[in-house]
């Protein structure tokens, strides 16, 4: 049996038979196909005209259910009617794919209800109120331009990620990553709150019973509060710009801090401030305040112990550490 001869000849491929050659164009025609070819956009859902995702059905007027969870896939769009205010209700769970996005450049009221846990993958935006009864999960790079809700479970923001409206959960705690922005409160009725490094929060930061942990750097616009007990931690070069009370737990500003009002623990629990300027006054029920090359433009007044090294009370000229930072954030009114 006659073998055809194929070798390499200045990158091409030679044969005495057509073989090699019909091998040669088939490749170099799917090259060109897949170089040519566009990227394929995602499915566009519309809640007016349709089509609508899988199981997704009108129950009233301006009202949907999806009796099963809906997985958006990369890139996918929902829109709905212009000049509403529309409800839909998924019964399971409710994911997002990367880049994906609901209800944007509208002027319309969205509310989704999920009997499920949430989640927004990368880069995903939605312009709408967030209901939720499980976890709730923005991934790094997402946006919400609405609140989120949730009676059960834990609400996660990953870093740089944005939450325009407030964050409330009766039954778990509130995570926040680093660089990231929420413009309202932040309230958990039983769970931990923790911030991250960098962010900006608008409201106020509270829990009925669990710590709270603010990251270096970050900004909270009004009070953090720990209603029951609760360590309240608070990092390097942070500023709130209100008061910051404990009723049962003890309270720790961080080194090169500014707080715009007063320190307050009403019930059992220790002071500590290190080289941070307290603007307003100093106070605990029954335990040792301990301060550490700081200083408070108002009065402290301990329930035991009170140490002072390097520092001062009743300082009139400690400077205004709100500045512009009250009002505005990334060059936008918050406020």
């Amino acid at each position: 049996m006659k073998q055809h001869k194929i070798r390499l000849c200045y990158g091409l491929i030679s044969s005495d038979s057509t073989t090699g050659w019909a091998l040669l164009n088939l490749g170099m025609l799917l090259l060109v196909l897949f170089t040519v070819m566009p990227v394929q956009a995602g499915i566009s859902y519309n809640f007016e005209t349709g089509p609508l995702p899988a199981s997704c059905i009108p129950s009233s007027p301006n009202a949907y259910t999806c009796g099963a969870a809906v997985t958006l896939g990369v890139g996918d769009t929902i829109a709905i009617a212009q000049d509403t205010e529309v409800t839909i209700t998924i019964v399971g769970a409710f994911t997002t794919g990367a880049n994906s996005s609901i209800n944007l450049n509208s002027n319309s009221v969205l509310t989704l209800k999920t009997v499920g846990a949430v989640t927004m993958a990368v880069n995903s935006n939605i312009n709408a109120n967030l209901i939720a009864t499980a976890a709730v999960t923005l991934v790094t790079g997402s946006q919400l331009q609405g609140d989120i809700d949730t009676t059960a479970g834990i609400v996660t923001i990953g870093n740089n990620t944005r939450v325009d409206g407030h964050i409330i959960t009766t039954a778990g705690g509130v995570t926040v990553g680093n660089g990231s922005f929420v413009g309202g409160d932040i309230n958990t009725a039983a769970g931990i709150v923790t911030v991250g490094t960098n962010s900006y929060i608008a409201g106020t930061v509270s829990t009925f019973a669990g710590g709270i942990t603010i990251g270096a750097g970050t900004k909270v616009a009004n009070n953090v509060m720990s209603t029951g007990a609760g360590i309240i931690t608070i990092g390097a070069g942070v500023k709130v710009y209100n008061d910051i009370r404990s009723v049962a737990g003890a309270i720790t500003v961080g080194s090169g801090s500014g707080i715009g009002g007063n320190l307050m623990i009403t019930g059992a629990g220790v002071m500590t401030v290190t080289n941070s300027v307290i603007e307003g006054n100093i106070s605990t029920a029954v335990g040792a305040v301990t301060m550490t090359g700081s200083q408070a433009g108002g009065t402290i007044k301990s329930g035991a112990a009170l140490t002072m090294t390097n520092s001062k009370q009743n300082v009139a000229n400690y400077g205004d550490y709100r500045g512009n930072d009250r009002i505005i954030y990334r060059g936008e009114k918050i406020q």
